[in-house]
């Protein structure tokens, strides 16, 4: 089509196109262009202002050179801001601009993306996936606009990536591709891309689906701060409780334990997780304390026993441990939540009131 496209354009210059077509290899288009305007006619000739003769001739030089520093390797090459186009108020500057990351090995197709992006959002471009991948991981962008066809790394490669890492998993990605059709979209999807869009695109779509992602990722990046103020209430609550309390998993591994816990032991938190806080009771309790435990796991049945802890004076001190049954969304055993509660002073007053009922 653009073979075409020039030589059309040639034609309607005065000159003369031929092609030579052969299948399944592809067509050659030849145009020929004479000099000068004497063979177009006079309605086709503008004239030149007379004060500057060169200016016409200055402004096609650029735009052949502005044209050809396009299509070279590097990323520093001049782009002009195009205009926004009607409708873009689609993206509105925020009072913090989104920052999103380009990956395109098309010099051209990377100045149009970020001429359209920068007046809404911090825009950088790489001209490779190698080079992004680099770049998200030292720099986290809020959205990845990337091709999928570049050299070192391809657009599925890059994804691949940004998936297995943890650092940058939930970075929002949008993939550009000439490739339309359904089985295209899918594909894209399939391979962890949040939208897929097909070239060439209009730029109010573009714009409205890098909108769309923006706001989506403002939405989990909110529904996660969220959760990490509820995480942190919920410890502080915890903590300032006045018993210990734990939780284990369906298989019976403490893999919490509070603040209570560590400041009546005084040991480091990676002993006691798992079955670790079991060296903290009597040698003379602790088997029958881990059989009655496990025993009420594998029934998940309420649990309790009482045995003698470790306190970090190495005194023991008489406590009882309780733990429910919990269940997932699915009514699906999921371990125990409990606590310990230290009822050594009581313990001992009644062994001292059954000590003096014996005598």
């Amino acid at each position: 089509k653009g073979g075409a496209h020039a030589a059309a354009v040639g034609v309607r210059r005065g000159g003369v196109g031929l092609h030579d077509a052969v299948f399944g290899q592809g067509t050659r288009f030849d145009v020929d262009i004479p000099f000068g305007h004497a063979h177009l006619p006079e309605d086709r000739i503008v004239q030149p202002d007379a004060a500057a003769p060169d200016a016409d001739g200055g402004r096609m030089g650029a735009a052949f050179v502005e044209e050809a520093l396009r299509w070279l390797p590097d990323q520093d090459a001049p782009a002009t801001v195009a205009a926004a186009p009607a409708g873009s108020a689609l993206l509105e500057a925020p009072a913090v601009l989104p920052r999103i990351l380009i990956a395109d090995d098309n010099n051209d197709m990377r100045a149009y993306l970020k001429s359209l992006l920068d007046p809404y959002a911090t825009v950088t471009a790489c001209s490779d996936g190698e080079a992004a991948y680099e770049h998200l991981l030292r720099d986290p962008p809020d959205l990845l606009l990337s091709d999928v066809m570049m050299p070192k790394l391809d657009g599925f490669g890059l994804i691949a990536r940004i998936r297995a890492n943890d650092a940058v998993r939930q970075l929002p990605v949008i993939l550009l591709s000439a490739r339309a059709g359904e089985e295209a979209k899918v594909e894209g999807l399939q391979a962890g891309a949040n939208d897929y869009l097909v070239k060439p695109f209009a730029a109010n779509e573009l714009l409205a689906r890098v909108r769309h992602q923006i706001g989506l990722m403002h939405e989990r990046r909110r529904h996660q701060d969220e959760l990490a103020q509820r995480e942190t209430y919920f410890r502080t609550l915890v903590d300032s409780a006045p018993v210990m309390l734990w939780t284990t998993d369906a298989t019976g591994y403490c893999y919490y334990l509070s603040q209570r816990w560590y400041e009546f032991t005084g040991r480091p938190i990676e002993q006691d997780l798992g079955i670790g806080w079991t060296e903290n009771i009597h040698p003379d309790d602790r088997e029958q304390a881990k059989t009655i435990f496990l025993t009420c796991n594998a029934a998940q049945t309420p649990y309790v026993a009482d045995f003698r802890l470790r306190r970090k004076d190495g005194s023991y001190r008489w406590v009882v441990d309780s733990g429910l049954p919990r269940h997932d969304d699915a009514g699906n055993f999921a371990g125990y939540v409990g606590t310990v509660i230290d009822v050594h002073d009581r313990a001992t007053a009644q062994q001292e009131q059954e000590r003096l009922a014996h005598e």
